[in-house]
């Protein structure tokens, strides 16, 4: 088992890094396949919705040959925080820390065949102080995985204005699988929705 120690960066807003947003990157394996297993983070400036760990940072995982994504969302949906979220803890994904920063944690078992990047990229407007790990185990042949869960993906979606009483998709997939978790939150349009939701 692999673990990235623990990255001290600052994730850079692009007014601060000529170069554009710092992409700090958690974890790379080439010419090996593997099983990603956990992910955890910290930072400060999360303390509104657009924060670094809510809706103002981005994760990114890349497995194989493909130049798209398997994972491409914000940190906030990617550790299933709902807009400011307080301090949960279940045995896949939580928060450990709220804060002015925070701190966030997520198992998952995502195998790649040869190749792994884990990056983190900063969308907001200040720079951010950022910890993280990526763990994950290598191994002699992808055939050691037996023939369960050898493809991962995590798909977000978020829905600003729902009209009222219309149904919504929550989820839409075509060909064999097996979905693993889901992980829906509503806010409420007014305080006086709160009582339902």
């Amino acid at each position: 088992s692999l673990t990235v120690a623990d990255i001290a960066a600052v994730a850079r807003a692009n007014a601060s890094d000529p170069a554009g947003h710092k992409i700090v990157v958690l974890a790379e394996s080439w010419d090996k396949p593997g099983v990603l297993k956990h992910i955890w983070v910290a930072c400060d400036n999360s303390a509104t919705s657009a924060g670094f760990l809510e809706q103002g940072g981005t994760i990114r995982i890349y497995t194989d040959n493909s130049t798209v994504p398997a994972v491409s969302m914000s940190l906030g949906d990617f550790f299933c925080l709902a807009n400011r979220s307080d301090v949960f803890s279940t045995p896949r994904v939580g928060r450990a820390d709220r804060g002015s920063g925070g701190s966030a944690y997520r198992y998952l078992h995502m195998p790649f065949q040869k190749y792994l990047r884990v990056e983190v990229e900063s969308t907001i407007a200040t720079d951010t102080l950022f910890y993280g790990t990526a763990d994950y185990s290598t191994l002699n042949s992808f055939s050691d995985l037996g023939s369960q869960q050898l493809a991962y993906s995590i798909k977000g979606r978020r829905v600003t204005n729902q009209a009222a009483q219309t149904p919504m998709t929550i989820c839409d997939f075509n060909g064999a699988g097996q979905i693993e978790s889901l992980v829906v939150s509503f806010s409420g349009e007014d305080a006086g929705d709160l009582g339902v939701l």
